[in-house]
């Protein structure tokens, strides 16, 4: 009614209405609030690993295959030294003819599994890179061999745990499938895209490389690479990197703290700025560690991360998690 007054009385006075502005109330922000107990989150949060290698083994590999072997100890003893993380591991080459090297039986049956049960597990993963050899086909493939190996071996990816993909290249991907098929059938295979992240190592030209690929040198921008890795919240190395062994293992640091670190998932993609994390009425302080932070919000896995609980004296106690709903910002991962 008094809307229809308003139009009225302009009409009466014979003024010249103005241009019609039309308000919209704003909707009160959304809040959800998510109580999780301590103890819930220490279990469950995952433990298991399931890695998978994708080396390149064709001709022009040799000094990049001999740098994986002189650098795997520094990236599996980031696994062996945590006695919390079930891991295991594969390996495959870039030739999709060629059964797998390293932890998945393929059809022939032959590989044992390779995992934290593993006697002497660096010697046994260096042997793997040694005969992958430099014979491989000179297309290289890395998303079809990828699907091929563990679709011939469905045990080795294992429920409620990461699947790690790390390719090992200095040429292009050159499978005939693209970047999002690939990500669409894994997320079928795995159940839960959520658990997938993939890392690299390339010898590419816009990561300060010289490009040594038969082919033509590789861009690591421009490759379907990229696409893979930015999307499950990976990243890539450059393969002629001095400190290659150091960055390596700050990877292997990175899944081993991505897998044991407690989490509360959130079913609504929230304002980032708007979390708030309180314990026995007490705010946590978000951000790096560093900076004091006990907790990072991971837009990856739309999840509260916590660094540890050591900030609680016991488990049987609750954490609370407020936020305002982003109804802008879907929830890519379900």
């Amino acid at each position: 009614m008094k809307y229809l007054i308003s139009i009225l009385f302009i009409a009466a006075t014979g003024c010249k209405a103005p241009d019609y502005v039309y308000y919209s109330d704003p909707k009160p922000a959304q809040v959800l609030q998510v109580d999780q107990a301590l103890r819930s989150l220490d279990e469950s949060s995952l433990s298991k690993v399931d890695i998978l290698w994708v080396i390149d083994n064709s001709g022009s590999m040799d000094v990049h295959q001999r740098k994986v072997i002189n650098n795997a100890a520094l990236f599996i003893d980031q696994f062996t030294q945590n006695n919390r993380v079930d891991w295991r591991m594969g390996m495959i080459s870039s030739d999709r003819q060629e059964a797998p090297f390293l932890g998945l039986s393929g059809n022939a049956g032959l590989n044992p599994r390779f995992d934290s049960k593993t006697p002497r597990p660096i010697q046994i993963f260096n042997d793997a890179v040694m005969r992958l050899g430099l014979y491989g086909s000179g297309t290289e493939e890395f998303f079809l061999p990828t699907l091929n190996s563990i679709d011939s071996d469905r045990t080795f990816i294992r429920e409620q745990a990461y699947l790690i993909l790390f390719f090992v290249t200095d040429a292009p991907e050159q499978s005939p499938i693209q970047s999002d098929e690939f990500l669409r059938r894994l997320n079928v295979i795995k159940g839960n895209p959520r658990w997938i992240r993939m890392y690299g190592a390339f010898e590419a030209t816009d990561l300060g490389c010289e490009g040594t690929a038969q082919e033509g040198p590789l861009r690591y921008k421009n490759s379907k690479f990229v696409e893979v890795i930015q999307a499950t919240g990976g990243r890539a190395l450059p393969l002629c990197d001095a400190e290659f062994g150091k960055e390596l293992a700050k990877i292997a640091k990175d899944i081993v703290e991505l897998v044991e670190r407690p989490r509360v998932y959130l079913d609504q993609r929230p304002k980032a700025a708007s979390i708030k994390v309180t314990y026995q009425g007490r705010a946590l302080a978000g951000g790096p560690a560093e900076d004091g932070g006990l907790w990072y919000y991971d837009y990856q896995l739309n999840a509260v991360v916590f660094y540890s609980l050591e900030f609680a004296p016991t488990l049987d106690e609750r954490v609370t998690v407020t936020f305002e709903v982003d109804n802008g910002l879907p929830i890519a991962i379900q």
